[in-house]
């Protein structure tokens, strides 16, 4: 299982934000076998990125999941 390593600033409407690692996947099976074993969430750039606009950003909702 190859992957890449990613950093992103992860950014939600409140203007909270924190330093987050991405593991990154050629596949989705081989992500999907990631997160069963260490858990974690999904990161889909077109949808979390502004369409790939916004670098090293990861544009999130709700509320920050950590304090």
């Amino acid at each position: 299982m190859k992957f890449q390593i990613r950093h992103v600033q992860a950014i939600w409407p409140s203007g909270q934000y924190e330093n987050w690692r991405l593991y990154c996947f050629a596949d989705h099976a081989s992500a999907q076998a990631f997160l069963d074993h260490f858990g974690g969430m999904m990161f889909d750039p077109k949808r979390d990125r502004d369409n790939g606009k916004a670098r090293s950003v990861w544009r999130r909702t709700g509320e920050a999941l950590r304090n």
